[in-house]
């Protein structure tokens, strides 16, 4: 018996094929490299494992873009922060004069979008990321919005904010921006690491910026009695106080296209350069 057994071979019983034992271990070695390679690549790196650098530079992807303004929204009872250029809207009537807010198109190129969801990630990452929102600029298209916006904020977050451009400041026809301004800067006072507050131009004017006042006295063309000033030198003395004096004057900054059109100031003419001492003439920063 065992005789006959020692007559059959090794292809008697695989049909007469003979496995190559030197082939089949090499692919099996491969398949096996293959399937801890993927492995290795389906392993997830926890976020907190990363570098501060790296972590840095995911928050600024999320919450910083200096393509696009951030600008605090408020409209029909909605308050949000929101990117997008700002662009003045042709009245149809004296009531509906205001701003437009472009927003960045899906196909545009080299924009992020603006993420604060991760802030609610974690205390950490909230705490880790927060100044990097807050260290940009924000814009407000008039007194009401900076004012809610100083108002939703903690005042430990606007310890924060470093940059503020207020576009539109100056509308007798309004009333709420009148009674907005002051609020404002008493809040604006606690945000003491400010370094740079701008009013960049009146929203509210004809095409070129500069309010429309050619009928009243040159005192009156650009400057009347209204809370800008004493809300400005309210704000101005109490940070001076606690930063030092002339330090308002260093971060307070007016855009030109307040004071003339843009042909008066290209040609320095003496109408734009009498508006411009006139207002800070009244408003007096050390």
């Amino acid at each position: 018996m065992s005789s006959n057994f020692q007559n059959f071979s090794v292809a008697d019983f695989t049909g007469g094929k003979v496995p190559d034992y030197k082939i089949v271990t090499t692919k099996a070695k491969r398949e096996s490299k293959r399937k801890e390679s993927k492995s290795k690549k389906d392993v997830s790196l926890p976020f907190m494992d990363l570098p501060p650098e790296i972590r840095t530079m995911i928050y600024k992807l999320l919450l910083e873009e200096s393509l696009t303004e951030l600008n605090f929204i408020t409209q029909l009872g909605t308050q949000r922060l929101q990117r997008g250029y700002l662009q003045k809207r042709p009245p149809t009537s004296r009531a509906t004069k205001g701003l437009d807010i472009i927003r960045p198109k899906a196909k545009d190129k080299d924009i992020t979008r603006f993420h604060p969801a991760i802030l609610r990630v974690s205390k950490f990452i909230h705490a880790e990321a927060l100044p990097i929102l807050y260290r940009q600029p924000f814009y407000f298209e008039h007194p009401v919005a900076m004012k809610q916006f100083l108002l939703v904020i903690h005042s430990t977050n606007r310890l924060l904010v470093e940059r503020i451009v207020l576009r539109g400041w100056d509308w007798p026809c309004v009333k709420s921006w009148r009674d907005a301004l002051e609020p404002a800067f008493d809040r604006l006072v606690s945000a003491r690491n400010l370094k740079s507050l701008r009013l960049e131009r009146r929203v509210h004017s004809n095409g070129e910026g500069v309010l429309d006042r050619t009928h009243l006295p040159l005192e009156y063309q650009l400057y009347q009695a209204n809370s800008i000033v004493h809300a400005a030198k309210f704000w101005a003395q109490s940070l001076d106080e606690v930063k030092g004096k002339g330090t308002a004057c260093s971060i307070l900054s007016v855009s030109d296209i307040n004071f003339g059109s843009k042909d008066e100031i290209a040609q320095k003419e003496k109408k734009f350069l009498a508006r411009k001492k006139i207002f800070f003439d009244h408003l007096k920063l050390d």
